[in-house]
Formats: C-alpha cells, structure tokens, sequence
C-alpha cells in the first residue's frame, strides 16, 4: 500500500551467502536450544525466533544507518533564506515493524527563524513521526480494512507493535492526505499536459486500454413508505 510521496521501499534479497551464513546461526541455535517435541512447538518457536530475530536485526542496523547520521557540514541553508547551523546530535526514538531504538542524528538550527533541522529524518521519511513509512504503510491497511480498534488489535497480534489508537487514526489521516494530495497533482498535471501520469507499481500488472468503474453504496430506510 503506498503511503504518499516516499521513496520506493525495496524488499530485501538475501545473497546465497548471506542466506547460508544465516541458516548456519539458526541451524547451530536450534541444535543447543531445540525445536520443541511437537508440530504446535516448532511452529510457535518459530515464530518466536522471527520475531527476536527482527528485533536484533531492526536494532543493528538502525544504529549502522543511523549512526551521527544526517550530518551536512557545520552550515546547510534554511528555506528562510537564513543559515542553520550545526548544534549537535541529539536522540530520537524510532518504531519499525520489527523493533525499535533509539539513534543519534544531526540537529540544526537557523538563527533567523529559530526553526530546526534533522537532515536523516527527512531522507529516511520520518518526518516528525517515530514510525518507519514501512509500519505506516502496514497501519493504514489494516485501519483502511477494520476498525481502528480492531487494526490495534491485529498490529500488536501480528507484528508485536503495541500503539494506541490515536496513533493508528493519526497515521491513517495523515496517509490518506498525502495519497489525495498526490492524486489532485495528477489530475491537475493531466488537465494542464494532457499527460497521463504512471501507474503505481502495485498496479502495474492490471493495466490496460479499458477503464472498469464501480460504484460502492450503503442503502438505508428514510421513510414510512420504504424510500431508500
């Protein structure tokens, strides 16, 4: 599901050495600690090794990403048209779908407009938010589909990501702002261009010369007399 303007979110390919290497640790782990006696053993350790496996990989490499990490030199310009200067690296925590931390990044500040700046949150499409755009993307499918109440429910079952309701209703506003605000600038460049824009890459399969409409409605009675 896209979540506005971001950079595209790769899937990870492991090499055959780096898969090697990784069966190696899990196959050296499972023969000290065991599998478990039973099919509904294996299958729950299983998970629970994924699990702690996430959360340990999450955490290594947001410290190897996020390591002083956004640092531009000791000046970046301001859109004020100032000078904001580096102050230092300050803490931010950061919510994966896998884990969390805590990392280091650059802060600058503009004298001019006191507005601050965090160069390696902005590239890595945080914002000011502590979910990664990959558990944003995650949290508005589920509250696209359920309730919001149900999508906390369904996060914290399926990931381990415990947030609170305002949060998943928060990020899912947010989402849906930024895909409209995308989908008016196309419409707006087509009516100027006449270009049409490319498809999104989840739908780039189902392309075609024909154009499929659909109508969705809720119908409920409004009068005595059955009018709907």
């Amino acid at each position: 599901m896209r979540t506005g303007k971001e950079k595209p979110r790769m899937t990870p390919v492991f090499s055959p050495e780096a898969r090697a290497d990784l069966q190696a640790c899990l196959a050296a782990w499972g023969a000290r600690h065991g599998w478990g006696t039973d099919l509904d053993q294996v299958d729950a350790l299983a998970e629970a090794v994924a699990r702690l496996a996430g959360e340990v990989a999450f955490a290594a490499g947001l410290a190897a990403c996020g390591a002083r990490g956004g640092y531009a030199g000791t000046r970046r310009p301001c859109p004020c048209g100032g000078v904001a200067r580096f102050v230092q690296h300050r803490r931010r925590w950061v919510q994966g779908l896998a884990g969390s931390g805590y990392v280091y990044r650059a802060y600058y500040l503009c004298a001019a407009c006191h507005t601050g700046q965090t160069p390696w949150d902005t590239a890595q499409g945080l914002g000011n938010q502590a979910c990664t755009p990959r558990l944003r993307a995650r949290v508005a499918e589920l509250s696209a589909r359920v309730t919001y109440r149900e999508a906390k429910s369904l996060l914290t079952r399926l990931t381990g990501v415990a947030l609170p309701e305002s949060t998943l209703e928060h990020i899912t506003l947010a989402v849906g702002a930024a895909i409209r605000a995308e989908e008016d600038a196309a419409v707006a460049a087509w009516e100027e261009t006449g270009a049409v824009p490319p498809p999104w890459p989840e739908r780039a399969d189902n392309v075609g010369a024909r154009v499929y409409l659909g109508i969705d409605a809720a119908k409920a009675h409004t009068g005595g007399g059955g009018t709907t």
